[in-house]
C-alpha cells in the first residue's frame, strides 16, 4: 500500500471492459461506501474519492488517455474483473493502463483464465490465490447440476449433398459432393 500519512485511505480502482461489470458492483456491492465511490469518465476525472470504477474504453479514448490525468502511483490497488479478456495480452490497449499504474497491486479476477500464444493470464497475474470450482458451485447450490446430451442431426450422421445447381447464400454454386462433419 502507498500509505503516506497515518490516516490516508487507500485508493482503489475497479476495472473491467463493460459498463455492467462496473455499474453492478458500484451500485450494489459497494453501495455502503456512499460518496467515496466514483465512476471515471473523461468529463469528470475526480481525484477526491477512495473507490474508483472504470472501463478500459473510457480510460483509453481515441482522443486522449483519461487515465493519465491520475499519477502512476495514485491507486494502491487495481481490481481487474474478467482479467482474461484484454489485460492478459501484452499488446492490448488495456495493458497500457495497467503498465501505467505499475506501482499499484494488480488483482485479477476471472472464471476462465487463459493461456495461449497471444495472452496468458497466469504469466501476468501469477497462479490463482483462490479457486472456486464448478463442482463446488453446484454443491453449494449456486449453480445448477447439468447433464450433457449429445445430439446428432441427420446431416451429421448421414452427410449432406447439395441439389443439382444449388447456390450458397452468396450466389455461388456449391460443388456436387457429400459433406460431413
Amino acid at each position: 500500500w502507498n500509505r503516506v500519512g497515518e490516516y490516508r485511505r487507500p485508493k482503489i480502482l475497479f476495472l473491467a471492459d463493460r459498463n455492467i461489470l462496473i455499474d453492478d458492483p458500484k451500485d450494489k456491492d459497494f453501495i455502503h461506501f456512499g460518496d467515496a465511490r466514483h465512476k471515471i469518465s473523461s468529463a469528470d476525472p475526480s481525484q477526491a474519492r477512495d473507490m474508483y470504477f472504470g472501463i478500459y474504453q473510457a480510460l483509453t479514448t481515441a482522443n486522449e488517455d483519461v487515465f493519465r490525468q491520475y499519477t502512476p502511483d495514485f491507486f494502491d490497488l487495481i481490481v481487474i474483473d474478467e482479467c482474461h479478456r484484454g489485460s492478459a495480452r501484452d499488446s492490448s490497449n488495456w495493458r497500457k493502463v495497467l503498465d501505467y499504474f505499475a506501482p499499484a497491486v494488480h488483482f485479477g479476477m476471472t472464471a476462465t483464465p487463459l493461456r495461449d500464444e497471444s495472452r496468458d493470464s497466469y504469466e501476468y497475474f501469477g497462479n490463482p490465490v483462490y479457486t472456486y470450482s464448478l463442482r463446488q458451485g453446484i454443491e453449494d447450490g449456486f449453480l445448477a447440476p447439468y447433464r450433457v446430451h449429445r445430439v446428432i442431426t441427420t446431416a451429421d450422421a448421414a452427410g449432406w449433398r447439395p441439389s443439382k445447381d444449388e447456390l450458397d447464400r452468396f450466389g455461388r454454386e456449391i460443388p456436387d459432393e457429400e459433406y460431413q462433419t
